[in-house]
């Protein structure tokens, strides 16, 4: 159906109808395990906000993590560690993946 309607607008117009410009979407996270608590962390009475910056590439994997903000180093590493391991729907543009950087935070708290 698409594909006649474009053809009639072909032969209308003599020549393709300018370019729509396609929609950017953002990844959706797909798979996510949050981080175990590390005992040394409890130990320690560590928590807090890990706040990272991940790299989404376009298969939907994390390639790079970077640990913005964090309370500790251990903590910083279990969130490191599980991002990884995350899978997302890629960002794309119309029908293209692309890469992107999506901001992720998790929460540590104590109970």
């Amino acid at each position: 159906m698409l594909l006649s309607r474009v053809l009639l607008v072909l032969c209308l117009h003599g020549s393709p109808p300018a370019r729509l410009e396609a929609r950017w979407e953002p990844p959706q996270l797909l798979v996510s395990k949050a981080p175990d608590f590390p005992a040394a962390a409890v130990e320690a009475q560590q928590q807090g906000d890990v706040v990272m910056r991940l790299t989404v590439d376009e298969d939907g994997r994390v390639t790079d993590v970077v640990v913005t903000r964090a309370p500790s180093e251990i903590l910083a590493r279990a969130a490191a560690e599980a991002a990884y391991r995350f899978r997302f729907v890629p960002a794309h543009r119309g029908l293209k993946a692309e890469p992107s950087i999506v901001r992720y935070v998790f929460r540590f708290r104590l109970s």
